[in-house]
Parts: C-alpha cells; sequence; structure tokens
C-alpha cells in the first residue's frame, strides 16, 4: 500500500493505492471509503507498467509520503513508477503517457561503457527497499556478496533523486 500524490488531482476519499506487480505488469488500483456505507471498496485505475518479464522483489515495493513508487527489481534494477492522474494538452497528443518507467539505478559511466563491460559482473539481484520519510532516503539490499546496500537521497523535500553510495 502506497499513499497517493494529492496534488494529482486524487479524489478525497481515495486514501491509499494497492499496487499490484506480477512478471508482465505493475498496475495501480485505488482503495477507497464509500461516502455512503462507509465501507473501504477498490477501483482499478487506468495506472499500469510493464516489468519487461523481469520479477519485482518479495520485499521491493514502497511508496514515500508524497506518493512517490519504487520498485527494487531482481536485475538490479531500482525504477521508479512515475504516475500522473490530470490529463492535459501532452496527453491527448500522445506525447505524455500516464505512466512512466524511470530507472533510478542508472548512473552516468552506465552509458558510456559498452554493453559487454556493463554485463561482466551479472546482475547483482535486489532483495529489498525501504523508505525513511523522515530523512528523505531510500535504501536498497541487494544479494551479491552477503548483501551491497545502496543509498539514494529523495531531496529536501521529496522530490529528487541522487545515489550516494
Amino acid at each position: 500500500l502506497v499513499q497517493p500524490r494529492r496534488e494529482e488531482g486524487w479524489y478525497d476519499n481515495v486514501k491509499y493505492l494497492l499496487v499490484v506487480a506480477t512478471r508482465v505488469e505493475v498496475v495501480l488500483v485505488a482503495m477507497y471509503t464509500d461516502n455512503t456505507t462507509g465501507q473501504l471498496q477498490l477501483r482499478s485505475t487506468e495506472f499500469a507498467m510493464p516489468t519487461d518479464n523481469i520479477d519485482v522483489a518479495k520485499d521491493g515495493i514502497v511508496g514515500t509520503a508524497n506518493g512517490r513508487i519504487f520498485l527494487a527489481f531482481k536485475n538490479g534494477a531500482l525504477t521508479e513508477m512515475k504516475y500522473q492522474n490530470n490529463e492535459n494538452v501532452l496527453h491527448y497528443l500522445g506525447l505524455r503517457r500516464k505512466v512512466r518507467k524511470l530507472n533510478r539505478s542508472v548512473t552516468p559511466y552506465t552509458w558510456v561503457l559498452p554493453q559487454i563491460l556493463r554485463n561482466l559482473g551479472g546482475d547483482d539481484p535486489l532483495i529489498s527497499a525501504v523508505v525513511d520519510d523522515a530523512r528523505h532516503v531510500l535504501y536498497t539490499l541487494s544479494e551479491r556478496n552477503g548483501g551491497v546496500i545502496d543509498l539514494y537521497h529523495l531531496g529536501m523535500d521529496g522530490t529528487g533523486m541522487r545515489r550516494l553510495c
């Protein structure tokens, strides 16, 4: 369960988003309180992102207090599922999608090194991801060498992204 982004025009009664990950895709399901009965209800959304047939780690789905969603994949990639609820002219022209998949574990040297050199070490599967909202920090734990912890700073307001180590 993650909190929705409030600035994106969610209805006030949507309290959480349920993130459902399969090997094929990740989808968001809205959890809201029915105004007449007061019961918790589920509503499908149009927010879906392909996983490219790569498994998400068992403890690899985390959300921040301001509604960002991160997924730790078993191929070692940390991905942000960036979703946008409100539509604008760019959506209607097909220039902007409602959901974008941003690989946050890519570093500047990744673009410079040939693919063959990047693959020498093989994948380092991620086991889990944890967010510390008070410090605006995201941690990932990988499988190799007894577990490697990577640290990402999310900026002072929680909207940035910078890999520290």
